[in-house]
């Protein structure tokens, strides 16, 4: 009988230990989720800081999205979201661009105002 009770002690021990050990590792991971991001571009967890969010609402990497603008800008676009393709917001450019990327920013934007007004007059 007393055996029996050390086991059920030694059962209710290792259950408090692994309860113990599932609560440190959800406060791990909560506190990854505070600190991370996912970004959908690279399909890589990231350190929040390094985020880029525009008015849509979709967070990317810093990195990633600076090549995805530079590239449509490349392309004579307007940069738009990778994920839901609204156009960004040029305010937010300052932190990810260059004097000179933002010059050739500025430049495609306008020709993509007057093609477009171009087309409305016709």
């Amino acid at each position: 009988m007393l055996d029996d009770a050390r086991a059920a002690e030694r059962l209710a021990q290792e259950d408090q230990n692994q309860r113990d050990q599932f609560l440190r590792d959800l406060r791990m991971a909560q506190s990854f989720e505070q600190n991370f991001f996912h970004c959908e571009i690279c399909i890589e967890d990231k350190v929040i800081d390094d985020q880029f969010v525009d008015l849509c609402g979709h967070a990317f990497c810093r990195e990633c999205t600076r090549g995805n603008v530079l590239e449509q800008i490349n392309q004579r676009t307007q940069p738009r979201c990778a994920q839901c393709n609204e156009v960004y917001a040029q305010s937010n450019f300052s932190t990810l661009l260059d004097d000179k990327e933002m010059e050739r920013y500025h430049k495609v934007t306008l020709d993509s105002t007057v093609v477009r007004n171009k087309d409305m007059h016709r």
